[in-house]
């Protein structure tokens, strides 16, 4: 069994200090492709994989990630990191490859935890209205700060 980041915080806090291979699973939906690229921009090599062809992976694509349609085992192979989204079962072929060969696999909310130490976060939760506070605040930012990063599956564009 691989000893799982989350086991060890500084791990976890350290992961990304540094540059690495990480790759993600089911990288199509609107979390996991929201980390692909904050995690390119933060200078790490990023690739991912889907079930299927999409608008989403297209967009990945265009931003210098490399993205495999359907999964294969070995994509992860050279990763120093696996990733998958919430919705991708444990026994997906590339995980297992990743579990198998001893590459840190860590949870989608995992990788958030290894993302929020190297960036100033404001994180928005809840059951109803996340995509209309999180527009919000992205024009109040957009308005009285340059730098500042914004990611969601539908966040307004002005």
């Amino acid at each position: 069994m691989v000893a799982r980041a989350s086991q060890n915080p500084a791990h976890l806090r350290s992961l990304l200090a540094a540059p690495r291979r990480v790759h993600i699973v089911g990288v199509g939906g609107p979390g996991t492709s929201a980390i692909a690229i904050i995690l390119a921009e933060m200078g790490h090599r990023v690739s991912g994989s889907d079930m299927r062809e999409s608008e989403t992976l297209a967009r990945l694509r265009q931003r210098g990630i490399a993205v495999n349609v359907p999964h294969r085992a070995d994509v992860v192979n050279g990763c120093d990191v696996v990733t998958a989204s919430a919705a991708v079962p444990a026994t997906n072929l590339e995980l297992q490859a990743a579990s198998a060969n001893g590459i840190t696999v860590l949870t989608r909310a995992e990788m958030l935890g290894a993302i929020t130490p190297h960036a100033r976060t404001v994180a928005v939760a809840g059951t109803h209205g996340k995509t209309t506070t999180t527009s919000l605040l992205t024009m109040m930012l957009r308005a009285g700060s340059s730098a500042h990063t914004t990611r969601g599956p539908s966040v307004a564009a002005n």
